[in-house]
């Protein structure tokens, strides 16, 4: 091969190089524009996977706009401490909710599915409530649903109590129960009793015309004590020679601090 040949062997050989680097450089400066521009671009995207994982952390919003998540489903944590046991979701800052919040499938009272605060429990403002706050976490045994007593006089039986732990404090106490005699024209009684005291002004009796005839007795308080364990009772006897008993019978307890 004379020395023109090689010449321009050589130059095709070069001029090939040259265009194909040329071609690489554009095309790969394309891709990177193009992955630049996806990643600003403004559109809705769909992540279809199985899962969908963000290991190292995702931002919604930004300073100024905030923005707004979706969460058609479940919020859970999956997983464990070194012993295997589930570690909760983190709410790491103050949280604001617009909404109800409930436990269960249904809102409002009445299933089994009360929400559960596992602490204690500080208030800045004000509570209302359409319902009772019931102290029944301590009771000494099981209560029977209808409770019935011969004692007389100064004598009586203590069909509810309830155990409760306060500071220096004032005690709303309260109950209401539906009570019977089995003789006509004979009267029953109830009273409140703290640590053993019957509470003034707190005793109320009930007469039936008839035979197994019920009323309502009703009761309430307002009494002061001191920090320390407490005992609140419902005093309950009749007259002598008659049998009465109660039912539906609810004693609440509240602890107002001052």
């Amino acid at each position: 091969m004379n020395s023109y040949k090689r010449f321009v062997l050589v130059a095709a050989i070069v001029a090939a190089f040259a265009v194909g680097s040329f071609y690489g450089s554009l095309h790969f400066t394309q891709a990177a524009s193009s992955l630049s521009d996806a990643a600003s671009i403004s559109q809705n995207n769909t992540f279809t996977g199985v899962q969908n994982k963000f290991p190292k952390g995702i931002f919604i919003g930004e300073q100024g706009s905030g923005g707004v998540t979706y969460f058609n489903g479940t919020i859970a944590n999956l997983t464990t401490d070194e012993d295997g046991n589930g570690i909760p979701v983190t709410v790491g800052d103050d949280m604001r909710v617009d909404g109800q919040i409930w436990r269960g499938e249904n809102s409002g009272s009445g299933d089994d599915m009360p929400v559960k605060i596992d602490d204690d429990l500080e208030v800045s403002g004000n509570i209302t409530g359409g319902g009772s706050v019931i102290e029944t976490a301590e009771s000494p045994s099981e209560v029977p649903a209808t409770f019935s007593t011969t004692r007389s006089g100064n004598n009586y039986d203590t069909p509810e109590a309830v155990y409760i732990t306060t500071d220096d404090s004032t005690l709303l106490i309260m109950f209401s129960g539906v009570i019977a005699n089995n003789t006509a024209n004979q009267s029953a009684r109830i009273f409140l009793v703290l640590d053993g005291e019957i509470v003034d002004n707190t005793a109320r009796r009930g007469t039936t015309g008839q035979a197994n005839d019920s009323f309502t007795l009703a009761s309430q308080v307002l009494v002061d004590v001191e920090a320390g364990e407490h005992t609140v009772q419902v005093g309950f006897n009749t007259d002598a020679g008659t049998t009465s008993s109660m039912f539906n019978r609810t004693l609440d307890v509240i602890e107002i601090q001052n």
